[in-house]
């Protein structure tokens, strides 16, 4: 899921956008935590988790706070992002030979 800032709130995004039995790769984008309370952080960060992302990428707007929450439930699968920032996507062809 690519997103800008997630006035909408990521979690609430997330559960439109997807249905029970797809995957979630990952989160890239603005998570629009900046000045939210110690418990909405802890609580998006939470619900986070429930989607097993394979990758949170937090831009500037999900704040520092929320951004140390994350690395510290998502360790190696986190990563800060901004304007700059290069993702490489690989899709599976009919064979399941990985294509760019």
């Amino acid at each position: 899921m690519v997103t800008g800032c997630s006035h909408a709130g990521i979690i609430n995004i997330l559960r439109h956008c997807l249905k029970k039995e797809e995957r979630l790769e990952g989160v890239i984008g603005g998570l629009h935590l900046v000045e939210a309370s110690e418990d909405r952080i802890e609580k998006t960060v939470s619900a986070l988790g429930e989607f097993s992302p394979s990758l949170v990428a937090a831009g500037h707007c999900t704040g520092f706070r929320a951004q140390w929450a994350l690395y510290g439930a998502f360790r190696e699968r986190f990563a800060t992002m901004g304007s700059g920032t290069v993702f490489c996507f690989y899709g599976q062809t009919e064979k399941g030979d990985k294509s760019e």
